[in-house]
């Protein structure tokens, strides 16, 4: 395992390096210029020229990637050109909000997609498993910004239940607050994954429940829930685990509509920004970070396997 995880980690570096070339090179070769985005239309040639080469936009393409990828390797991020202010630390408070939503949503939608994939498997062709595939195809197909705004609608303008924007009232808040926000995002962000949760654990469940192993089980006069708790499903994780390692990477990079609808201080927002603003610094920060997430959250993943199934060897 040792071996394997050293391995890992050295693939991690070249393919890091391999996404900040790429997003570099298409921010760099994108048409526009930041330096009149920040000036305005009205800039002279003079002051362009001179924030250009403050910037250092001025330079080779290979010669800023360098220097940039340098500061990065020792903690320097650069600079925000919208916001001047250090890359990491903005990237790194917004990338704290996301991971709060992605947490939460991720405990939301195994919770309740594994329990009711498991609970439709076991009473297949019932009307319980009728109304949960009927119900989970409903909630695959329906776009996250709508389901937002119905919640947003219905929960919290018509019932006053739960805020409907931001992470903490107007002149901040306490635990509680954070929670009661934390509700309408995570619940939305939640109903697709947890769908597809369902779904894959269902028929996973019901492959593993018709093997030889299962029937021997009950024969032998165990009860149903060990039957199904702890031979069937056990045996059921491991493609459950990969799309949960999957959907994990997919919400923290992929929140953006979420956090846009609830104005979600979060890094997707933060994303969205700085590329309307075309703040390469910050761009290319922001891909970083998820980018770094997605790849050792693959890793982790990989890792449970062995923890859910010992004969599984990366020797």
């Amino acid at each position: 395992m040792a071996s394997y995880l050293l391995r890992r980690l050295l693939v991690t570096f070249p393919t890091l390096l391999g996404v900040s070339v790429l997003v570099f090179l298409s921010l760099h070769l994108a048409p526009g210029d930041p330096a009149l985005v920040m000036l305005g239309p009205k800039a002279t040639a003079t002051s362009l020229e001179a924030l250009r080469t403050e910037l250092g936009l001025d330079r080779p393409l290979h010669v800023q990637y360098l220097r940039w990828i340098g500061g990065v390797v020792s903690g320097d991020w650069g600079r925000s050109i919208q916001l001047r202010a250090g890359v990491l630390p903005l990237v790194w408070e917004r990338f704290q909000a996301t991971l709060i939503l992605a947490v939460v949503a991720m405990i939301v939608a195994v919770g309740i997609g594994i329990a009711l994939g498991v609970a439709s498997a076991v009473v297949a062709g019932s009307l319980l498993d009728r109304t949960a595939i009927t119900t989970t195809l409903i909630g695959y197909s329906l776009p996250p910004f709508f389901l937002g705004i119905v919640l947003q609608v219905v929960l919290g303008l018509r019932m006053g239940w739960f805020p409907v924007t931001g992470m903490y009232p107007a002149g901040g808040g306490d635990f509680g607050d954070l929670l009661t926000h934390l509700v309408l995002p995570a619940v939305t962000l939640a109903a697709g994954i947890g769908a597809l949760l369902a779904r894959m654990t269902r028929a996973t469940m019901l492959e593993v429940l018709r093997q030889d192993y299962v029937r021997t089980a009950q024969a032998k006069g165990l009860t149903r829930r060990v039957v199904v708790l702890q031979h069937a499903f056990r045996n059921a994780l491991i493609p459950i685990l990969t799309i949960v390692g999957l959907q994990t990477g997919y919400v923290l990079g992929g929140a953006v509509l979420v956090e846009q609808v609830f104005s979600w201080p979060g890094i997707g927002t933060l994303a969205i920004n700085a590329i309307l603003a075309r703040d390469f610094p910050l761009v290319q920060g922001v891909t970083l970070m998820v980018a770094g997430t997605y790849v050792f959250t693959n890793l982790l993943t990989d890792v449970a396997y062995t923890l859910v199934d010992p004969r599984i060897s990366y020797q």
